[in-house]
């Protein structure tokens, strides 16, 4: 199997990724794509590399059990980052927020817990973020409303509290904003309760 310390570092933050897994789920499954020493990383399920760089990782509906390692925020190339569907857990870790050409984060429907990191709000180039169905908590973070090319937020189905943020309503680009089922305060923001034409709100 490759070791962290014969790679370069986008290798060994992949690496650091498949190690904190309880369960590789389907990483492992097929050897013309399992990820390790026989396959290059190109090969790697559900990895796209271009010029050397890792640009997207696509595993949906992987199988996947256990820990985001926050080694993931070292892949600065990442323009999509999907891993919804799937059983992880723990925190949402900060270092995704050093992620700043990602167009798409889906972290939607595992067990992950804690805080929305602030950090996201770093991440100027989203246009899909989506938090949907876990068991994150606290406040949404005002950060978010800086997201300035942000076009989905989904954070439904969680743990949130707290006030909703008026700047959400202020993104010029955002057409969904979902909040339901979560104990946030309301009344929401006027500019929530009777949003902008072309923006759809689905409040709690």
């Amino acid at each position: 199997m490759l070791a962290a310390g014969n790679a370069d570092p986008p290798w060994e933050a992949l690496w650091a990724f498949y190690q904190a897994l309880d369960d590789k789920g389907a990483l492992d499954d097929d050897p013309d794509t399992a990820w390790g020493a026989t396959n290059p990383i190109e090969n790697w399920l559900g990895v796209t590399v271009s010029d050397h760089r890792v640009e997207e990782i696509r595993l949906n509906e992987a199988g996947l059990q256990g820990a985001i390692a926050p080694e993931l925020g070292l892949l600065t190339a990442l323009k999509d980052l999907n891993l919804a569907d799937n059983l992880l857990s723990g925190p949402i870790p900060a270092e995704l927020g050093s992620l700043t050409k990602l167009n798409d984060l889906n972290l939607a429907d595992n067990l992950l817990s804690g805080p929305i990191p602030s950090e996201l709000g770093r991440l100027t180039n989203l246009r899909h973020l989506d938090l949907a169905s876990n068991s994150l908590s606290g406040p949404i973070p005002l950060e978010l409303g800086g997201l300035t090319n942000l076009e989905y937020l989904w954070l439904d189905s969680n743990d949130l509290s707290g006030p909703i943020p008026a700047e959400l309503g202020d993104l010029p680009n955002l057409k969904i904003l979902d909040l339901r089922n979560n104990p946030l305060q309301l009344p929401a923001p006027d500019n929530l309760v009777d949003p902008r034409a072309g923006l759809e709100v689905r409040l709690p």
